[in-house]
This record gives structure tokens, sequence and C-alpha cells, in this order.
């Protein structure tokens, strides 16, 4: 984000550095006016106070360039060891809490309630998703040590895409037609190596980014027609793959970037987040726990002075995954990474089969 402001654009403008990541969603925020009691008596007006309906309705889509996901609050359920348990549950249900079209979140401000419902309308090719694991209260900062499993390959956004409202404005409008005109007219691999280098050109003009129009004229008057073709073909068959991209919604994890709790004398155990008794619970999970400090449940200290972080990394070339820490480098494996405590996951948006 800091290099696209340094090209002196905003966030509703597409950049070479923003596009990638740049999606849309359309936000429906409901408002109820705040009064107090107490202060419409003092003025004699009592019986304007508003009553339980929502007053004002707004809808409006705006680009993003990461989705924040609210983690469900940690049940502080005692096991029979006198440890907490940690709830754990899927990724899909934490995106469903927030982004399923139907569901209002609550926020409350010093002039209004307001419940805002979020509809994902485009999909960038590479997701970056925010579990909000840190929030500030009143006294500290503390962390939500709530497990979320996610997939390292195939996560399917599709229940989560939405068409855009009518009214969304008219350059989004204009932008969706033209998505929907270069899907229709998107050549097969086929047929792309039958076009002459004519052809080609005006297929990237009509198709492709600002930046591969202007990769057309970078050519040398020395090169021969054949070469002149190949530079034309990669710039079509390149402007063919990011067409083709806008109908897939499945993502493969790139990198994850996790905050580890460091060790403690008293532990927890992870369980699952629709436990309803402390007993059970234990029961269930006695001798399978997960070893988490108590500080982070409590409160007591800097969580982000806690601990340590980790970033794990894909080589896309062999297929291996590795955690890295500092200038520790190790192999790991996909199950313990869709188990970790991750906090921001980076997804890229595969190719449609």
């Amino acid at each position: 984000r800091q290099l696209h402001v340094g090209l002196g654009l905003n966030k509703e403008k597409a950049s070479l550095v923003y596009e990638p990541f740049q999606g849309r969603v359309e936000v429906l925020t409901l408002k109820k006016k705040l009064v107090s009691g107490i202060e419409e008596l003092k003025q004699g007006n009592a019986e304007e106070l508003p009553t339980e309906e929502w007053t004002e309705s707004t809808a409006h889509a705006v680009p993003f360039s990461f989705l924040s996901v609210d983690l469900p609050p940690c049940p502080l359920f005692r096991d029979s060891h006198g440890g907490f348990v940690i709830p754990q549950l899927p990724l899909f249900e934490v995106l469903r809490r927030k982004f399923d079209g139907q569901v209002f979140t609550d926020l409350v401000t010093k002039e209004a309630h307001e419940r805002r419902r979020y509809r994902i309308t485009r999909l960038p090719q590479y997701l970056v998703l925010q579990l909000v694991r840190f929030t500030k209260n009143n006294f500290c900062l503390e962390k939500n040590p709530t497990i979320v499993t996610f997939p390292v390959k195939n996560l399917e956004m599709k229940d989560y895409l939405f068409a855009a409202s009518p009214g969304s404005g008219e350059a989004w409008e204009r932008e969706q037609r033209e998505r929907q005109e270069a899907l229709d007219s998107c050549p097969t691999a086929t047929q792309l190596r039958t076009m002459g280098p004519d052809e080609l050109t005006q297929l990237v003009r009509r198709i492709g980014t600002p930046q591969m129009v202007r990769d057309l004229d970078l050519g040398s008057p020395s090169d021969t027609t054949e070469t002149v073709r190949d530079r034309v073909l990669a710039l079509a068959e390149a402007a063919v793959d990011r067409v083709q991209l806008f109908r897939s919604t499945k993502y493969d994890l790139l990198a994850s970037i996790c905050h580890d709790s460091s060790e403690s004398s008293q532990s927890v155990t992870v369980g699952d987040v629709n436990m309803a008794a402390p007993a059970s619970s234990a029961a269930n999970s006695k001798g399978s726990g997960r070893k988490a400090p108590l500080s982070l449940l409590a409160g007591s200290g800097n969580v982000l002075n806690q601990g340590c972080y980790k970033v794990h990394l894909q080589n896309k070339a062999t297929g291996q995954w590795y955690e890295m820490q500092d200038l520790h480098v190790a192999e790991t494996t996909p199950q313990l990474i869709g188990i970790s405590e991750s906090y921001i996951l980076i997804y890229e948006k595969k190719r449609p089969e």
C-alpha cells in the first residue's frame, strides 16, 4: 500500500502494485441514533425518543487490499486440571459469520448504533486475510488464542461472492461490463497460437492492462517478424491468463504469518468452539491439549512482546513448505501450518481448470 500511495494514487485507482491485491466489498449500513433518556427529559422531548427501528440505511461499494476476519470470544472454561479451553473452528465458519451476505455485525459509536452487512463483489488475484487476534481494552492489549484451521489448497470463496447491487456506481458498473466482455471474447490457448502479430496486438490492447499495452512498444526496429510475434504472443498469453482468473474462485496458500505464544507452566486445552459444559469438555480433550500461556487469556503484559513470530512459505518449484524465524529456517508440513496461530494468511488465486 505504501508503494501505491508513493505513486500518488488513492484506493480508487489501480496500479501495477495495488491491482493484484485489490478486491471490492459492498457494505450496507443501518443506523439508529443513540439518545439519552435523561437528556431528553431535561429538554422536555421525552415523547420524541427514537424507536427500535433503524432510521438510516446506506449502501456503498469500497475497494479493499485485505479482509479483516473477526474471531469469536474465547470461552474461559476450566477443565478438570484447572486450565482453560481454547476453541477451535475452521476458517469457513469464521468467514461465514461476516461475509455470507446475510449476517450483520454491530458497531456502537458515540452518536449511533450501526449494523453492517458485508458482501464481496470482486475477488482479487491475491487474497490477504487478517485474523483479528489482538484487541485493546481499557487496560492492556489482549490476544485471542482461538485456533483457526485453514486449508493450504483449494480455499473455495464461491459462497462468499455476490453480484453487485444496482446503483453501485457508474465506474464500477462499467468495469463489470468490461470484465464480462473480456471473458466472452477471450480466446483459447489453441486459438491464440494461430493468430498473427496484428491480431495479437489488438487482443492485448483490448483485454490487457495499461502496463501490457505500454510493453507493446518496447521492441527494437531491428527485431525480426518472428521476434516481434514471440514478444506479442507472450503479452497476449499473460493478458488471457489474467482474464481467465476473473472466473476462478479457488485459492492456494502462499504464505502465513503466525504469533506463537510463549511457554508457561499454566496450560490450556484446545477444544471445540461449540462445547457447552466444562466437565464434558475436559473429558473429551484430556491428554490431547495444546499448551498456551494463561497470560494470553488473562490479558496480563504486552502480548506483542511475548512469544515469537514465524513465517510459513512454500517453495513453489519443489512444493516444500518452510518455517522461518529470524535466521532459522526449517522444513515443515502443510498439516502443521493449517493449525498454527496464524493471524495473516496470503492466498493466490488458482487458474481455472
